[in-house]
């Protein structure tokens, strides 16, 4: 089945991401924070479709927020960006992915991103922040470059304004940054955090990150009481 919906704005977040909100009016769409919808497309009498995660959180507003990494080798990231404009239809499917905040917001809960692999995350951090912001988080997020740090405005006002949220930005590909930390999320720098104890992780993007990062988290597993069943992951390309 395929939801109707419009594209009621659209907001240039880095070089490279677009974030559209689609508006699905009165029809009956549920989703839980961290899931995500396939996008369908008629592109040139041809059928397009690709997922991309929800960044918003559920709530009474009749639409939700994706965001667009452009692909230049994907024909309907192209499209977007460069094609669509407000007002555009565009059909999505239900809401899918068993990586996803369902039901108790306790935590702690410490969340670990690379690339646009942030945008699940993005919408469970939302969610625990506005329902129950005394929760402890913590966010790792890896990037290429600075200008790559997706909603990096709206993370920094949410630690600024909430002191149970802590986010640490790591930078692979420079040196020339004001982040703590530069290159790939190791077990060092891990150890450098003041993770919680006994937390849930989550976990998004590149596979070998999302691999990498499982196997120093198993590692460190006694010290910072983590189980296997405490580890979700998606992995996305970023």
């Amino acid at each position: 089945m395929q939801l109707l919906t419009h594209i009621t704005a659209i907001q240039q977040k880095t070089p490279n991401v677009k974030l559209f909100t689609l508006d699905f009016g009165s029809q009956n769409f549920q989703y839980y924070p961290g899931q995500w919808v396939d996008i369908h497309l008629t592109i040139d009498d041809e059928t397009h479709n690709c997922g991309y995660s929800i960044t918003s959180i559920p709530s009474s507003h009749h639409s939700i927020d994706v965001a667009v990494k452009l692909a230049p080798d994907l024909k309907l990231t192209e499209y977007l960006h460069h094609s669509c404009k407000i007002g555009d239809k565009v059909f999505i499917s239900p809401a899918q992915g068993d990586v996803c905040l369902t039901s108790d917001i306790s935590g702690p809960y410490v969340f670990i991103a690379g690339g646009v692999g942030i945008t699940p995350l993005y919408s469970m951090i939302q969610y625990i922040h506005t329902h129950n912001p005394q929760t402890s988080m913590t966010l790792i997020y890896s990037i290429s470059t600075p200008e790559e740090f997706l909603f990096a405005e709206e993370l920094k006002a949410m630690e600024k304004a909430n002191p149970n949220f802590h986010c640490f930005v790591t930078v692979t590909r420079t040196t020339q940054h004001q982040e703590r930390f530069s290159g790939r999320i190791n077990t060092q720098m891990l150890q450098a955090i003041d993770l919680p104890k006994n937390a849930s992780y989550y976990l998004c993007g590149p596979p070998q990150m999302v691999d990498n990062v499982v196997d120093q988290l198993n590692a460190l597993h006694a010290e910072l009481g983590i189980s296997d069943n405490n580890i979700h992951y998606d992995r996305w390309w970023a």
